[in-house]
This record gives C-alpha cells, sequence and structure tokens, in this order.
C-alpha cells in the first residue's frame, strides 16, 4: 500500500532533488557516474515507499559512487 504521509514526501522531496543536482553537476562536468547516480536518486522516490528503506538506498547509491571514482576511475 503506498504511504504518502509527511515523512516519506519531505524524504522523497530531498532526495529527488539531490538526484536533479546530481545530474546537473554530472552534464556540465561531463561525469557519467554522477549522472547515472543522479538518475537513481530520482527514480528512487517513485519505487520505495518506506522513509527507512529510502534513505538506505540513497546511502548505498552514494556508497556505490564513491567506490567508483575511489577503486575504477
Amino acid at each position: 500500500m503506498l504511504d504518502l504521509s509527511l515523512p516519506v514526501l519531505i524524504s522523497a522531496t530531498i532526495i529527488g532533488t539531490l538526484g536533479l543536482c546530481m545530474i546537473i553537476y554530472g552534464k556540465n562536468q561531463e561525469d557519467l557516474p554522477a549522472i547515472g547516480g543522479g538518475l537513481l536518486l530520482s527514480i528512487i522516490p517513485f519505487l520505495i515507499a518506506s522513509v527507512l528503506y529510502l534513505w538506505l538506498a540513497t546511502l548505498g547509491v552514494f556508497a556505490g559512487l564513491w567506490a567508483w571514482r575511489r577503486f575504477v576511475g
């Protein structure tokens, strides 16, 4: 069931805004991992309706981006 409580809506707005900022940053810097992370952060709020899992998924995206920069590029 879809939960549209205030904490979920606020978290989704914050995370979606972070995703938009990452997309814009990645486009300006021509950085594909940042664009991919931004797209993931923009899509995640549509798929997850729990505040805890939403922030854990966001943490996972940022950790994956950090690991990509640290170990791959």
